[in-house]
């Protein structure tokens, strides 16, 4: 992974994006985007083959489930960042790696460590405290405080029910970093 993830803005801002994943606790596709994203920064091209049986390993799924079901897990995430978030196009090659194209999303970017957002194992990185942290690190590229704007604000800023932000804050209080 790059040491640093370069996030466009509006996949925090519109709602279509991250805060709908957050709505309807799609955890995995969100996962798997940030590795996605992760991946092609890393390598400094959008499109590129993905392993679907390595992907499902680093999404944590288990190493005793077999090449089938792995596979099955990473397609369905996949058709969905395609159709339902139009974040990637995919194609399919049948007992092969998929080749994925990332979208072209709006410029206007900000920079989280990838550390912070991509731990998998860490179950105590709720997909709430991910937004969150990903909230944090954008504020903090336009000079602003995460502290200083109340959960409302954000609620609303950032598109998710206020009581989303109230359980990320939760969350945040116990986690540890």
């Amino acid at each position: 992974l790059p040491e640093s993830l370069i996030i466009p803005k509006d996949l925090l801002l519109k709602r279509e994006y991250f805060p709908s994943m957050v709505t309807r606790y799609d955890n995995r596709s969100l996962d798997l985007y940030l590795l996605l994203l992760a991946h092609s920064q890393a390598i400094d091209k959008r499109e590129f083959f993905v392993s679907l049986e390595a992907m499902a390993l680093s999404l944590g799924m288990p190493r005793s489930w077999k090449d089938t079901a792995l596979r099955r897990q990473v397609i369905k995430s996949l058709k969905k960042l395609q159709s339902r978030y139009q974040l990637i196009n995919v194609k399919f090659f049948y007992g092969r790696d998929a080749a994925v194209s990332l979208t072209g999303i709006p410029e206007g970017s900000f920079a989280v460590s990838s550390d912070s957002i991509i731990q998998i194992e860490n179950s105590q990185l709720t997909m709430r405290l991910k937004f969150l942290l990903l909230i944090e690190a954008l504020l903090k590229d336009e000079g602003k405080d995460l502290y200083s704007i109340s959960k409302t604000a954000l609620a609303k800023r950032f598109n998710v029910n206020v009581s989303t932000i109230k359980a990320a804050f939760s969350d945040l209080r116990n986690y540890k970093r």
